[in-house]
């Protein structure tokens, strides 16, 4: 409903339910922390997730955007349709005959696309044993 009424530009109903939710999982917090005083690891970990989600504030700059996968960044795209993107960047190598995957990385953060393009043929070079004389990359490489 959050994301219907902000969609709608209705922000005061958008904030009420937002306090709502806030309010309804801190009572859960509050309720698991007594029911269960010395909770098993796994329980432990989500609670101290569910806590972090209740603590954060929309200024925070670590923010925790999925409790079921915690390394989940917000990703600028400069689009005017879909400003943001939720994920992790990923850096794919593929050959130009028959489209065969050469090399895949996860990057840590969210670094310029520019800046991993020598990484990344560093690592098909080690893959493959042969070295790289042509690259075809998106727009905006030189």
């Amino acid at each position: 409903m959050v994301g219907r009424y902000a969609h709608a530009k209705q922000y005061k109903r958008m904030r009420s339910s937002l306090r709502k939710l806030r309010t309804w999982l801190g009572r859960i917090i509050r309720d698991l922390r007594r029911e269960v005083p010395s909770p098993d690891l796994i329980l432990a970990e989500f609670l101290a997730l569910c806590e972090r989600l209740h603590k954060q504030q929309p200024t925070d700059s670590k923010k925790l955007y999925s409790l079921h996968e915690k390394d989940v960044q917000c990703i600028s795209k400069g689009k005017a349709r879909q400003r943001y993107e939720f994920g992790q960047k990923v850096m794919i190598v593929t050959s130009i005959r028959g489209n065969w995957i050469l090399g895949a990385m996860l990057c840590p953060g969210n670094p310029f696309d520019g800046h991993t393009l020598a990484e990344s043929v560093a690592s098909v070079e080690k893959t493959t044993g042969v070295s790289v004389n042509q690259i075809y990359v998106d727009k905006g490489y030189r």
